[in-house]
């Protein structure tokens, strides 16, 4: 995407969040992606690749709203019932690019083994085409799955567990994360050892 294009879709959402606090509407910023790409004939099946540019810009320029709001659309999209499994290649592309210490990253490990861990016989397949970037990402995943299992098998987690996606905003203070509307009063800390 070029940076004219990442730059209209940021005004919108600028746009948008002013009309949300003063009007009380929920234009979320995947609804702009999505109108956005319709608009300029782009296809709607790789918002996920935009929103993670979204995610550095906001990043990059200290946006923490833009930011967040990335990452909770890119949550969404990544555990919708109506969305495809992402791309293995995808998956491990953003892994690699989200620093090393990023929250994003267990993000992207914790959807993969809650939501789409069929898929493990393709990433097995696959990541011998993607080499030391794939590896990396499988690694992390098994690691993931193993801790999340052995909990499951143990009894002490519902297999239909719930991912609470307020764990990775890296909120500033514990009053922030207490006070996030994505916070989820029914998740399991143990399914986060060493972030909450």
């Amino acid at each position: 995407m070029e940076d004219v294009e990442l730059f209209d879709i940021f005004v919108t959402w600028l746009y948008c969040s002013t009309m949300r606090f003063s009007s009380g509407s929920s234009y979320s910023l995947m609804d702009i992606v999505k109108e956005w790409k319709s608009a300029n004939n782009r296809t709607v099946n790789d918002c996920d690749g935009t929103l993670m540019q979204l995610h550095y810009f906001g990043k990059l320029y200290h946006i923490p709203n833009l930011q967040r709001d990335a990452l909770d659309a890119l949550h969404d999209w990544y555990t919708s019932s109506n969305m495809p499994s992402p791309q293995w290649s995808t998956l491990v592309d953003h892994y690699i690019a989200a620093p090393k210490a990023s929250l994003l990253r267990q993000m992207l490990v914790d959807v993969f083994c809650r939501y789409h861990i069929a898929n493990i016989d393709i990433m097995v397949e696959e990541s011998t085409l993607l080499m030391e970037a794939g590896m990396e990402f499988q690694a992390a995943a098994f690691r993931r799955y193993s801790q999340v299992m052995s909990k499951v098998m143990g009894g002490s987690l519902d297999p239909m567990y719930d991912l609470n996606l307020c764990v990775y905003h890296e909120h500033a203070n514990v009053q922030e994360r207490e006070q996030c509307p994505r916070r989820s009063q029914k998740y399991d800390k143990s399914v986060y050892p060493g972030i909450v």
